[in-house]
């Protein structure tokens, strides 16, 4: 995705669009994109997180022992 889309995606589709775009031209460099496989663990409730989650495509499931199963879409972020 190029720059002034990233910028633009995060600013209309995430719960990051409470920053000032200038704030998000900042931070849009600073991102790195991973694949995760279908069926694949990403995190686990017991472990801490490593840093900031942003769903661009597809969907994620998620449940656990002390919480109810939800569907997340793009856009969510997770932390």
């Amino acid at each position: 995705m190029a720059f002034s889309d990233l910028v633009t995606w995060l600013q209309e589709r995430t719960a990051l669009s409470i920053l000032s775009r200038e704030m998000l031209k900042a931070i849009a460099p600073t991102l790195q994109e991973i694949t995760i496989s279908a069926e694949q663990t990403f995190l686990r409730e017991s472990n801490s997180p490593e840093g900031l989650y942003i769903l661009r495509c597809g969907q994620i499931e998620s449940s656990g022992k002390f919480s109810q199963a939800v569907g997340l879409l793009p856009g969510t972020v997770l932390n």
